[in-house]
């Protein structure tokens, strides 16, 4: 009987030298998470005189984005340009305000809180 004792708190014991030495949790691992920068849409077209009220806007895709910001400006200036719409598609349909005016058109890529 004294053995089985012997056994029982010998195997608590190792147990408990084992609480000590091994770390109940894991390591922790410091530093920052970097956010993959995504590109801009490259090889932006609109089309000219194909449709009859609505102007088709296509670009090709970029890695990593999930949605795309499309802005209209009457004049070559991005800073001004309004915010006409979204898509998750590499094509967009504006129905401009009026026709026979020239639009110049400016696609931004997006991705959560990461932007082209």
């Amino acid at each position: 009987m004294n053995r089985v004792k012997l056994v029982v708190l010998s195997f608590f014991a190792v147990v408990g030298i084992a609480f000590i030495f091994v770390p109940m949790q894991p390591e922790t691992v410091s530093g920052r998470i970097l956010a993959d920068a995504i590109g801009s849409p490259t090889n932006v077209n609109a089309s000219d005189n194909s449709y009859i009220e609505k102007i088709q806007i296509h670009w090709d895709t970029v890695r990593g984005a999930t949605l795309y910001r499309i802005f209209r400006n009457t004049v070559d200036n991005s800073g001004g340009a309004t915010d006409v719409g979204t898509t998750a598609a590499n094509y967009f349909f504006d129905i401009p305000p009026s026709a026979g005016t020239n639009y110049f058109y400016w696609v931004r890529a997006e991705n959560g809180g990461t932007v082209s």
